[in-house]
């Protein structure tokens, strides 16, 4: 089993080596047609690596936040998490629409809201 650095790049890998292949392929050959099927492979396998990212990030911060009764703030999550600002409020917008996150006061800016888990 790939180790989880590793299969991060496996996607753009794949995408790389199809279009190499596209590139140096006659167009209305059979070799031109399966490195577009190959770089496709590449480009499902790399989104389908960001989507699994996304929902583990939205189950941890679900757990966190379950660990923390009087809620969180933006920079607090991220901090706990080591993840960037901007994929952190990401995954709690999704998590807000999906109302398994409530904010205390939406008048605050979006750093200072405090994130509870939904009752």
């Amino acid at each position: 089993m790939l180790s989880h650095a590793t299969h991060r790049f496996c996607g753009p890998a794949v995408t790389v080596f199809g279009l190499a292949l596209a590139a140096t392929s006659p167009v209305h050959s059979t070799g031109f047609v399966l490195s577009l099927v190959i770089t496709v492979n590449g480009l499902v396998h790399t989104w389908d690596y960001s989507y699994e990212q996304s929902l583990a990030r939205d189950s941890d911060i679900v757990a966190l936040l379950a660990a923390l009764p009087d809620g969180a703030c933006l920079p607090e999550i991220s901090h706990a998490m080591g993840t960037r600002h901007v994929d952190t409020a990401r995954s709690l917008l999704r998590l807000l629409h999906k109302g398994l996150v409530t904010v205390a006061d939406e008048s605050t800016p979006i750093t200072e809201r405090l994130f509870l888990l939904a009752a």
